[in-house]
């Protein structure tokens, strides 16, 4: 099979995003999707956190359908490709594909392989950036078109079937946001009548920072959770990483079965993870606040599902200082209200729970095995012209 390289500049538009002043709010809140690198999830972009209207999307460059998109500043190559025109941030670069050269699909599946390029040739300062001219320099390999019309729908059947078992993974996320509401009420109406507590009140000590020490490759020694590692779905991702710290220092930081951790600082302040001791040992970093939960007076399990629901995001979006970026501080965290439903209740949902966990782990597996599906087969087809 033949291969061309050539650089993305000679294959495709390259244009690169940019945001409407935020301060006209004539801009903002229409139906045309405005995409950040928060939109951008490997796979077709959906619906997206913020809209432009018709007079907001004339102030940036609106892209049309299948055009992809690949994040080049800060958490450098995220993707995605669109199925309805749309606008982008400056974070973005887009790809407009040459259709004589290069098919979208093709374009897209490709795309997923340039982070180590990247990352290589990211500037070498605080938050990492790739920019347009040198972004636009990347190589890209592409057979002939009937080829890469066989190679994408490949690799769109591997990634049907990863995506439907990730689909499966949020369905039962969904449904354990719609049992804790049905078994204990909206918390910020309290229809039961329960007692409200304040968080600190439900933990056996005052909440405490995490260390400040610089990340270093994993010892196998312990795990350094830093706020980075905590997916959304509430579990860690698979960068496991140590940190260079003084071993009479770990003790302090040490996680216990139980133990939830707060995020306190930048775009996913509120986000919160419970460690159990399934997990290895561990020490978690300086973004995230420690709350170590009473179980004589609540589950852990119900602190962290009452932090998925709707109230819980509300609060966290009514409390967070805005001044370089969102923050809260472990002071506001100590005084958040929960509902306190009576223990017989809480040992039930818990039970509940358990086992969406252990079949979300199930899911978990598959979804690892059809991960490592489709990267084989990516590299199988993207490595040819090396």
């Amino acid at each position: 099979m033949n291969y061309k390289i050539e650089k993305l500049k000679d294959v495709a538009q390259v244009i690169t995003g940019k945001t409407p002043s935020t301060s006209n709010p004539l801009f903002y809140g229409g139906n045309i999707s405005f995409i950040s690198p928060a939109d951008l999830n490997n796979s077709t972009i959906g619906k997206t956190k913020i809209t432009l209207t018709e007079i907001g999307a004339k102030q940036v460059p609106l892209l049309p359908k299948n055009s992809v998109l690949v994040s080049c500043i800060g958490n450098l190559g995220k993707v995605g490709i669109l199925d309805k025109s749309a606008c982008f941030n400056q974070q973005i670069n887009a790809l407009v594909f040459d259709e004589s050269k290069i098919l979208p699909k093709y374009g897209f599946y490709f795309s997923l392989t340039l982070q180590k390029a990247l990352e290589k040739a990211a500037s070498k300062t605080v938050i990492p950036i790739v920019n347009k001219s040198k972004f636009s320099d990347l190589e890209i390999s592409y057979p002939d078109l009937p080829t890469q019309t066989k190679i994408a729908q490949i690799l769109d059947k591997a990634d049907q079937i990863r995506q439907k078992r990730k689909k499966a993974i949020e369905l039962a996320d969904e449904f354990l946001r719609s049992l804790f509401l049905e078994m204990f009420g909206d918390p910020v109406v309290n229809p039961k009548g329960w007692e409200v507590e304040k968080l600190v009140n439900l933990s056996v000590a005052k909440p405490t920072y995490g260390a400040g020490a610089s990340a270093i490759s994993y010892n196998h020694k312990f795990r350094y959770i830093r706020i980075t590692d905590i997916l959304e779905n509430g579990t860690l991702n698979n960068d496991k990483k140590s940190a260079e710290i003084d071993e009479k220092e770990i003790e302090k930081y040490l996680l216990n079965d139980g133990d939830i951790l707060f995020a306190r600082s930048g775009a996913t302040v509120g986000k919160t993870f419970l460690f159990t001791d399934k997990i290895e040992k561990s020490i978690y970093a300086g973004y995230l606040i420690r709350f170590q939960i009473n179980k004589n007076k609540v589950l852990p399990e119900y602190i962290f599902n009452f932090t998925k629901t709707a109230a819980y995001q509300s609060w966290v979006k009514s409390h967070m200082k805005t001044v370089a970026q969102p923050n809260i501080n472990a002071q506001q965290y100590s005084d958040l209200e929960i509902i306190i439903p009576p223990m017989e209740i809480q040992i039930k949902f818990v039970e509940i729970v358990n086992k969406i966990e252990k079949y979300k782990e199930n899911l978990g597996k598959q979804v690892q095995f059809s991960d490592e599906l489709f990267n084989s087969l990516s590299q199988q087809y993207f490595t040819k012209a090396e």
